[in-house]
């Protein structure tokens, strides 16, 4: 293992790790129930600015959340205003 994947890997663990903590509490404090529905917003495509968005799928999906993932697209990461009208949509089509 290169230096390069070390740092990866490092920081791969901790970022789970945050978010997994993260997470807990917030299932905690909004009383979240299996099924219930939940939206990830997130940038899987990107090895390292997606590892939140990996460790919320996982945390979500282990505490039998319905997940709903969408990537964010290359324009909306440029330009984050952009994405207002995705969202927007997406919460009209998925109250």
């Amino acid at each position: 293992m290169n230096l390069k994947q070390m740092a990866l890997a490092t920081q791969a663990a901790t970022t789970t790790k945050l978010v997994s903590s993260w997470q807990m509490k917030l299932l905690e404090k909004f009383d979240m129930k299996k099924g219930e529905k939940v939206m990830v917003w997130g940038l899987l495509s990107k090895p390292t600015r997606g590892l939140r968005a990996k460790a919320m799928l996982e945390v979500f999906k282990e505490n039998g959340l319905n997940v709903e993932y969408i990537e964010i697209s290359p324009e909306i990461n440029k330009d984050p205003s952009l994405g207002l009208s995705v969202f927007s949509a997406y919460m009209a089509k998925t109250p």
